[in-house]
């Protein structure tokens, strides 16, 4: 079956790897605020954001979101009407998590944590779509009926 959305097989590695380096270099600069020298702008007083900006976390953050794209885009090596029903019930879930985290958030967080939920919420969709494909994918190569029963 040919489905003109989806990225081929060997495009998970490179998601992968996209994915692993926006981990290792955005981890340390959200907790230790460690930054690439050479990422370093100064920009003019007359800018939005004047002064010594840094964009570590703008390419740490770009690639963890590229490498989920990919690894979310990526068609498995048999891809049939059966892989693209799971797809859709992943799919399902994820956007459910997502604004069920958002609503929660709304009255148990406030200010900075906000915040903070927002920003990690950009990668609940894919990161739930990703654990959940793969799981559904599992359940019905062993056979097991939890997928049906929903």
């Amino acid at each position: 079956m040919k489905n003109h959305f989806l990225f081929p097989p060997d495009f998970r590695l490179y998601g992968l790897i996209l994915f692993v380096a926006g981990i290792l270099l955005g981890i340390p600069n959200i907790f230790f605020d460690w930054e690439i020298s050479w990422l370093s702008l100064n920009t003019e007083p007359r800018d939005i954001f004047s002064g010594r900006q840094n964009l570590t976390n703008e390419l740490a953050l770009t690639f963890v979101l590229i490498g989920l794209l990919i690894l979310c885009f990526s068609s498995l090596k048999l891809e049939d009407e059966r892989t693209l029903y799971l797809r859709l019930r992943a799919y399902q879930w994820s956007f459910l998590v997502n604004f069920l985290i958002i609503l929660v958030g709304n009255w148990f967080l406030y200010g900075e944590y906000f915040l903070y939920l927002m920003i990690f919420n950009l990668f609940t969709p894919l990161v739930v779509f990703l654990m959940r494909f793969y799981y559904l994918i599992y359940m019905d190569e062993s056979g097991q009926k939890e997928i049906d029963a929903e």
